[in-house]
Parts: structure tokens; sequence; C-alpha cells
């Protein structure tokens, strides 16, 4: 039986892409609300967040411009750079979460 890769390698780099840009909106957004309060953790996420969608599209263009075969699996280090993406949109939770329930003065 012959395995028929399609469209996929495209539709995962094009996932990867929505998820930079909306990584790095985040960050801008993340940075603007910082002028308003006095919270000091969220520039830091901002920062964090930005750098993580540039090294994102560096990674995306090193991973989705090879020649896929059928028969390649996901690597230890696309697992840990996976974890690393839910550990930062956690933060970004807690991040936002902690925006909202603090005091204004």
């Amino acid at each position: 039986m012959t395995r028929d890769p399609g469209l996929q390698p495209e539709r995962t780099a094009m996932s990867w892409l929505r998820t930079q840009l909306v990584l790095f909106a985040l960050g801008l957004l993340f940075l603007k609300v910082t002028e308003q309060g006095d919270i000091t953790a969220l520039p830091v996420i901002g920062v964090i967040t930005m750098l993580s969608a540039i090294l994102g599209t560096f990674y995306c263009r090193y991973r989705f411009t090879q020649v896929f075969d059928n028969d390649m699996t996901v690597s230890i280090k696309e697992c840990w750079i996976k974890s690393y993406l839910s550990l930062l949109i956690a933060l970004l939770a807690i991040g936002y979460f902690t925006y909202l329930w603090a005091p204004k003065i």
C-alpha cells in the first residue's frame, strides 16, 4: 500500500505560520498593555513571545523546505519545540489573567 502525503506538509506549514503570526501579535499586545499597567512581567512575556515567533519562522523555513518522505517521523527535537510552544501559551494565559485580576490604581 502506497501512501500519498498530499497537501499535509503545506497545511502543517501554514498552521505553523498562523501560530507565529498570532504569537507575534500577542507579544505586541502585551507590550502595548504595559504602557497602561504597572505589571513588570508583561513586557518580558511579550518580548519572549515575539522572539519565539521569529525563531519559529526560521525553524519552519528549515523544517518545511525539506523533501518529505512517506516514512518521515517526528523527531525528539520537534516534540521539545511543541512542548515549548504549549508552555509559552500557558505563560501567555497566566500573564493575561494576572493583568485582568491585578488591582487597578
